[in-house]
């Protein structure tokens, strides 16, 4: 169980599992990665699709 935008979650079919729970602001998201593995293609392909999506994040 975790936090995702709810663009990702509906387009994947997630059930959201506490609809009423809101933020009363915005709230920093870190997304970290092991400094070895950093510019690998896949896991920077990874790291794109993630930061995309919260960018089209409302």
């Amino acid at each position: 169980m975790g936090e995702v935008p709810i663009v990702i979650a509906e387009r994947d079919g997630l059930v959201r599992v506490w609809p009423e729970r809101q933020r009363a602001r915005p709230y920093e998201i870190w997304l970290v990665t092991h400094q070895d593995l950093r510019h690998t293609a896949r896991i920077d392909a990874v790291i794109h699709h993630i930061v995309s999506a919260f960018a089209a994040w409302p």
